[in-house]
């Protein structure tokens, strides 16, 4: 689950030859904000899909599966200087990474983590995801609140984490 990134691209999209490349956790750990493209094409391959934001035309998301078909994570893309804004990673099932506590204690254990619940927001039911934020170092996680299942965990701007921060807590999300 793409949470923040999906959410503000539409799906305008074009579906280049798969990536060949093996797509663990380690391939996405090794980007970071500000990368260039030639970065993560080395690191991750060819994306399987990518999408162009068009509200203003300056983002793309480069979404990248497994080889089953399954969403594995996504890179997202400044498209006027191309180098990377957000990287995301969706942890499959046997990954440490898909257990909150894992996160929080070990592979983020220096963060300091606001949790940001989903409010109901004028929806028929109350969001079971929490978010997990450190808007210091832009490390975004979303769990599920009673099983501490990992949906995804992203990197990002520190102006963007507060940025979400304050949408999840306005109902803008």
């Amino acid at each position: 689950l793409l949470f923040f990134l999906v959410a503000t691209v539409t799906a305008c999209s074009t579906l280049p030859a798969k990536s060949s490349k093996n797509l663990g956790i380690g391939s996405f750990d090794a980007l970071a904000v500000g990368d260039t493209l030639a970065k993560v094409e080395e690191s991750l391959g060819s994306p399987t899909e990518t999408r162009k934001n068009l509200r203003d035309g300056t983002e793309e998301l480069w979404v990248y599966d497994d080889s089953s078909g399954g969403q594995r994570g996504s890179v997202s893309i400044d498209s006027k200087r191309r180098a990377v804004i957000g990287v995301t990673v969706v942890p499959q099932e046997g990954d440490q990474e898909s257990h909150l506590d894992f996160l929080l204690k070990r592979k983020f254990s220096t963060s300091s983590f606001e949790k940001v619940p989903l409010q109901r927001c004028d929806r028929d039911y109350l969001p079971i995801e929490d978010f997990y934020i450190d808007a210091r170092s832009g490390v975004l996680i979303e769990a599920n609140r009673q099983t501490g299942e990992v949906g995804s965990f992203s990197r990002t701007s520190p102006k963007y984490a507060v940025d979400l921060i304050s949408r999840i807590k306005e109902c803008k999300r």
